[in-house]
């Protein structure tokens, strides 16, 4: 199972490929399951569009810089966890 962090989504861990492994897996009541997270970049190269892109890349960023103004990260961590746009 491959899982994305997806800021703009309720559950910010979307899962983007092995939907019917989890689902199987929760119909038999296990509780955990192993998967690959799919890091920010790697995850906006494999975006259909520059559009698509650009609005994650968006939103990506401004999950982290609200972390930031709240006090949860610092701003060194802020400025390492940006993707480029």
């Amino acid at each position: 199972m491959i899982i994305a962090y997806y800021p703009i989504s309720p559950q910010p861990y979307v899962v983007i490929d092995g939907n019917h492994r989890v689902a199987a897996n929760y119909q038999a009541g296990m509780k955990k399951i192993k998967a690959y997270v799919l890091k920010p970049s790697v995850h906006l190269q494999a975006m259909a569009s520059e559009f698509d892109r650009l609005v994650y890349g968006i939103y990506f960023n401004l999950a982290w810089i609200g972390d930031f103004i709240i006090g949860e990260i610092t701003f060194e961590q802020m400025m390492d966890r940006l993707a480029p746009i």
